[in-house]
């Protein structure tokens, strides 16, 4: 299903979809990811940013200035707890909770 023509076209998470276990049919149907990575044989060098550095990331890379952070679980199913204390680290100690409402909620 995420290599549907509508799945690609309509469903953005579909776009990000890589199956190590089967690149051959990845690197055929993907309508994003396989060329923002410039994983096929025919490279676009419009999309070599991070060669040409445009977005700063491999200088702040280069100073130590880029956290990696792992989370266990699920894939994009982050605990509450986890997410509010990533969000105190790195964009303050203030607390706005309508962040964490569930859906349904009013604001």
């Amino acid at each position: 299903m995420v290599w549907s023509t509508y799945a690609q076209t309509h469903v953005v998470a579909a776009q990000y979809f890589r199956n190590p276990d089967n690149l051959d049919l990845y690197l055929n149907r993907s309508n994003f990811l396989a060329d923002i990575n410039n994983e096929r044989p025919h490279r676009n060098d419009s999309y070599a940013t991070h060669l040409k550095d445009w977005l700063g990331l491999q200088s702040l890379g280069s100073k130590g200035k880029i956290d990696y952070l792992e989370i266990d679980g699920v894939h994009m199913q982050i605990p509450e707890s986890q997410l509010r204390a990533v969000a105190r680290a790195y964009l303050g100690t203030i607390d706005y909770p309508y962040l964490f409402q569930h859906q349904g909620s009013s604001h």
